[in-house]
């Protein structure tokens, strides 16, 4: 079995709230994913992402999603697709379709294909976790849920088949300084917060919550050589992202949506400041 890496904390000390403020274990909306060889059929662990929509809509770093979808959000060779965690506690693969980003950013919004209960022909739907606008100040308490102890066994190395074995934990730190017009201009030029929780390879892409159990960021990256350096996009800034040619209702014409317009609409859970 993995040990626990540096810098987790005590999962009771945190909650997690989904639609009308119900307290749930975000391992519900959580997930790792994975990136697959389309011609060797090796996996990848590659980081981690949560549901924002009920029928698969989620938040993740964009670095997450590189290199396999082109500039128009479709998929190339390489196939990446999620883990969800079901009611009865088994998970099922999903793939990711499509992607919608910023040019100059580290937040990334993934489509999954529709997925249905094999038994009575129901979409599958997913828990979620609620966004929040308004930003944390300096000093505030922020944590993180998040699968950098996930790891892979391929079958042509120490498993007769491909094996993902799932593990995840919480990371806690504090809003350290603010960057509204990003760190740096190539690794992260959108707005960002440093903070001092210990976030390994593979947290890329968790969900960042204060302490009411809002989503407030995205994990970017760290620091390397110091483990309590680590960059946090925020979900302001993934709120005006445009998702192109959605189609909302099953006789409505395809338009383009902003992620906050969504949030208006009630298809995503999430308090806005405006």
């Amino acid at each position: 079995m993995s040990q626990k890496k540096e810098g987790y904390s005590d999962p009771n000390l945190f909650k997690c709230t989904t639609g009308n403020d119900e307290v749930t274990s975000p391992s519900d909306a959580v997930f790792p994913i994975v990136k697959q060889c389309v011609d060797t059929g090796k996996l990848d662990f590659v980081g981690t992402g949560f549901f924002i929509g009920a029928e698969g809509l989620f938040l993740t770093a964009s670095h997450v999603l590189k290199d396999v979808f082109d500039n128009k959000g479709r998929a190339r060779r390489e196939a990446i697709g999620v883990m969800q965690k079901t009611p009865n506690n088994t998970f099922i693969p999903r793939h990711v379709v499509r992607s919608f980003s910023f040019e100059f950013s580290d937040i990334s919004i993934g489509v999954l294909a529709a997925a249905k209960n094999n038994h009575t022909g129901d979409s599958i739907r997913n828990c979620v976790l609620n966004l929040k606008e308004k930003e944390p100040e300096v000093g505030e308490l922020v944590f993180t849920y998040a699968f950098p102890d996930t790891f892979v066994l391929n079958k042509l190395q120490d498993a007769p088949k491909n094996t993902l074995n799932m593990r995840s934990n919480y990371y806690e730190g504090h809003i350290v300084e603010f960057f509204p017009y990003g760190r740096d201009r190539a690794m992260l030029p959108n707005p960002c917060w440093r903070t001092s929780m210990y976030v390994h390879g593979g947290a890329s892409g968790g969900p960042v919550m204060t302490s009411d159990g809002k989503v407030v960021g995205i994990n970017s990256s760290s620091l390397f050589g110091e483990p309590n350096v680590s960059y946090v996009s925020t979900i302001r800034h993934a709120l005006d992202i445009n998702l192109k040619n959605v189609k909302i209702g099953s006789n409505a014409a395809s338009m383009d949506y902003k992620l906050r317009d969504l949030v208006r609409l009630g298809m995503v859970l999430g308090e806005l400041d405006d």
